[in-house]
């Protein structure tokens, strides 16, 4: 078992502070946060209860400690994901019912129409034709 305290060099200090006070990212200034805290002796419970902006577990204020321990700064930043998918628009998905189905009752409605009322200009033009 790692033990639970972490002694810093003045570099990595300046280092975590400058990452916890000017870092764009909200997720890193709390994880640097905790690691900061740790390492002026909180114990990490007492962090993940009332050290941090929201309450976590024990467990993930470890897990930070831990990766801090094994990769410093670079490992408390968030991996990314993987590809989401495509969603088209509406228009799109519109397009493409109309052409599986082959019109049978349903209809692709142009952008901007869908729940439109017909209008009086409607009206007329349907008397014309009369």
């Amino acid at each position: 078992m790692r033990p639970r305290t972490l002694t810093l060099t003045a570099a990595a200090r300046r280092e975590l502070e400058r990452a916890r006070n000017r870092d764009p990212r909200p997720y890193l200034r709390e994880r640097v946060g905790a690691v900061l805290k740790i390492a002026d002796g909180e114990t990490i419970p007492r962090v993940a209860a009332r050290g941090l902006p929201r309450r976590r577990t024990a467990k993930t204020v470890r897990g930070w400690l831990n990766a801090y321990r094994d990769g410093g700064l670079p490992a408390l930043v968030q991996r990314p994901r993987g590809h989401r998918g495509f969603s088209p628009c509406a228009d799109v998905v519109g397009k493409v019912l109309g052409w599986c189905v082959g019109g049978a009752g349903f209809a692709v409605v142009p952008s901007g129409a869908e729940g439109r009322a017909p209008g009086r200009g409607h009206q007329q033009r349907e008397e014309a034709r009369m």
